[in-house]
């Protein structure tokens, strides 16, 4: 019996040990694999100093109104023109709303054909200079200077919305903890959430390696390595019930600096959320439609990041507080000159203006509290004169 168990023993511990440095060597190559892609994209980063783009967005639906209102909770079909920039850690966004095309309600009543757009707030716009934000508000006639308590993350400000297509979405640059690592690829990578998939697959003709995330909410990304892994498309999934959320596909891609490449178009799909019924799962409801008009990288001015006040706007002043009487410090609020001077320009002239507003009222104070001296002084005199 010994001798049976040692001559089949010697063959099972060699192919236990075969099979052992088989899957040894395939996680090393994957390792390897996802490596060199978090090296690509961090020399991508690294090339990439600044980067501008304008871009139009339009929604429209793929299932009926009743279905993007009651599972995407949807009120109206957004179509827009946005233009995102960043350069370090300067942010640039604006956006204007070309049409608001009312019908996908609360009610759930059907779209209506409209015959004229409905022009909505435009010249939304923010900025960051790196070291004090500026807003614009809708239509101009409002402004803000500074961060109010009630904003913790930029992504209010400056819409990570076509960064996010590529899976490159930029650090929070109003709160650094905020890495957003788990919406960029190096991110992922690094912290252990990826695995690749053994076979390629294909998107529009081109051969990509399939990355699956597991993050909170599970993703794939399919990289195309002819143009430095930018992803082609990429999928999110429900961690529950594991159905469809979105779908994000990028095509007519352009080199904007050596070895990145950025979509010009794309398309970025919403699907039912788990309390659909079944036959609505894992069928997109509403697309997103993104056309690039104009986008360039590393000679971004940095003019860009500061933004113009509006003529007569009301400005809200988070870096000049002030007692609101109760011993609670509110921002202050003022109107801006009419000239539509920059921010930091239209500030300096009202300080100065109040400066010597100041200066006058002390002179003018000054001037009343020498001649009541002298009144009072030649009273006296007077006084001591007829009683003598």
């Amino acid at each position: 019996m010994r001798t049976v168990h040692r001559r089949y023993s010697a063959p099972l511990i060699a192919c236990i040990l075969v099979a052992f440095g088989t899957a040894n060597c395939a996680w090393s190559e994957d390792a390897q694999l996802l490596q060199d892609v978090s090296d690509t994209f961090e020399a991508q980063e690294r090339m990439t100093q600044s980067l501008f783009v304008r871009f139009s967005c339009k929604a429209r639906l793929i299932g009926t109104a009743q279905e993007a209102s009651k599972y995407l909770r949807m009120i109206t079909l957004p179509s827009n023109s946005q233009t995102y920039a960043f350069k370090g850690n300067k942010r640039y966004y604006s956006m204007e709303r070309t049409e608001d095309l009312s019908g996908v309600t609360a009610s759930l009543m059907p779209l209506e054909p409209k015959t004229q757009p409905i022009r909505a707030a435009a010249n939304l716009a923010f900025a960051y200079d790196g070291a004090t934000l500026r807003k614009r508000g809708p239509g101009g006639q409002t402004a803000t200077i500074g961060v109010g308590n009630h904003e913790l993350d930029d992504a209010g400000c400056f819409s990570p919305e076509y960064m996010s297509l590529t899976f490159r979405t930029r650090p929070d640059v109003l709160n650094p903890q905020n890495t957003r690592a788990n919406n960029r690829m190096t991110g992922v990578i690094k912290k252990g959430l990826c695995t690749i998939r053994p076979a390629r697959e294909a998107v529009d003709g081109a051969e990509c390696l399939v990355i699956d995330v597991a993050s909170e909410r599970p993703m794939s990304l399919w990289c195309d390595a002819s143009l430095g892994y930018v992803v082609r498309q990429q999928i999110v999934r429900d961690s529950n019930a594991g159905v469809l959320l979105a779908r994000t596909m990028c095509r007519d891609f352009v080199e904007v600096c050596e070895g990145t490449w950025f979509p010009k178009q794309a398309t970025f799909e919403r699907f039912a959320d788990a309390s659909a019924p079944a036959e609505l799962r894992n069928r997109p409801l509403v697309a997103d439609d993104y056309q690039v008009v104009d986008i360039h990288a590393n000679d971004v001015l940095d003019e860009l990041f500061r933004l113009e006040l509006p003529s007569g706007a009301i400005v809200t002043d988070f870096t000049k507080l002030e007692d609101d009487g109760t011993g609670n410090q509110v921002a202050r609020t003022y109107r801006s000159g009419a000239n539509g001077a920059r921010l930091d320009e239209t500030l300096q002239t009202i300080r100065m203006e109040r400066a010597a507003a100041d200066r006058w009222r002390f002179a003018v104070l000054g001037l009343t509290l020498v001649l009541f001296c002298a009144a009072v002084v030649c009273s006296f005199v007077w006084l001591k004169k007829r009683r003598a």
